[in-house]
């Protein structure tokens, strides 16, 4: 995670995929950004599908702060998160990554944003 600016982040993303069953290799993330943040609009122009073959969608919440990536292959990409506050005690950020047909074996894990050197 690098900061870029005092209240913009950027975030990199390179997940990996690991095949064990019989089900489609589409998988999901969904990056959801901690209190106090919210994705910027450019992530749509500049997440670079000529790079990144494999994603395959991605989409913006209408709040900004949850970003979903369908993708097929490894991939790397990054997300621009802007703080447009700062909160209190902020809820921890979490990305959710699973294949599309098997949803119920989900990868869950928490971040925070450090931002105390901004």
């Amino acid at each position: 995670m690098k900061m870029s600016s005092e209240a913009l982040t950027v975030l990199e993303f390179c997940p990996e995929i690991l095949r064990n069953g019989n089900y489609s290799s589409l998988m999901v993330m969904e990056v959801n950004l901690q209190s106090g943040y919210v994705f910027t609009e450019e992530n749509f122009q500049e997440v670079d599908y000529s790079l990144n073959k494999g994603i395959k969608s991605i989409q913006l919440d209408h709040n900004q702060d949850r970003f979903v990536v369908y993708f097929e292959n490894e991939v790397c990409f990054k997300l621009k998160a802007l703080r447009e506050y700062n909160v209190v005690n902020a809820k921890p950020g979490w990305v959710i990554m699973y294949a599309l047909e098997k949803k119920d074996s989900k990868t869950v894990k928490s971040f925070i944003i450090d931002d105390s050197y901004s």
